[in-house]
């Protein structure tokens, strides 16, 4: 978990950078956002400490009824997070990091533009991270399938614009997947 978090830490930056290149995002993505992506990026999963670690370790897919339970992770962060003050809307960052744009993310079901762009990001972040990791329950897939993935979710769950940033930082970088040490 701490590994994830920090690789997602680091793709949101990395991806937040490549973005504000875009003139559609150049205006929102100056460098004090880009640093309070950063430091919203670990607190994400952070009410996943409310989830049995059965589930979080369990070495087989989850029944739906765990997935249900494990997708309270969101509200639980939101709970706990309810009451510390920061200088920027950290919280609903955390709300909205799973929501899709075409509605299908949750727990609202946001669409568009009604996701916070630092929520899109995020989300973006997070899941290529998930799908290039080693789960409990499953190995680790290559990037070039996770790209490939997401493109297939090119403006129905994630914008476009972000995808193709996505693939700019990584031929940038010859690798997205940080190895970092635990």
């Amino acid at each position: 978990t701490g590994n994830h978090l920090r690789r997602t830490q680091h793709y949101v930056k990395r991806l937040a950078q490549q973005l504000r290149l875009n003139p559609r995002f150049a205006d929102e993505l100056d460098d004090r956002c880009i640093e309070l992506l950063f430091k919203s990026a670990p607190l994400h999963d952070i009410g996943k400490i409310g989830i049995p670690a059965e589930i979080l370790m369990k070495p087989t897919p989850l029944t739906e009824a765990e997935k249900i339970l494990m997708r309270t992770h969101v509200q639980s962060g939101i709970t706990l997070l309810d009451g510390i003050e920061f200088p920027w809307p950290v919280a609903e960052i955390v709300r909205q990091h799973h929501e899709r744009i075409d509605g299908s993310g949750y727990p609202r079901g946001l669409q568009g533009r009604a996701i916070m762009l630092e929520a899109a990001i995020l989300g973006l972040a997070d899941t290529l991270d998930a799908m290039t990791s080693v789960r409990p329950y499953r190995g680790a897939i290559s990037l070039r399938a996770a790209m490939q993935y997401v493109e297939t979710e090119r403006d129905r769950s994630f914008d476009g614009m972000m995808i193709d940033a996505c693939r700019n930082v990584f031929r940038e970088e010859r690798h997205f997947h940080l190895r970092v040490n635990a």
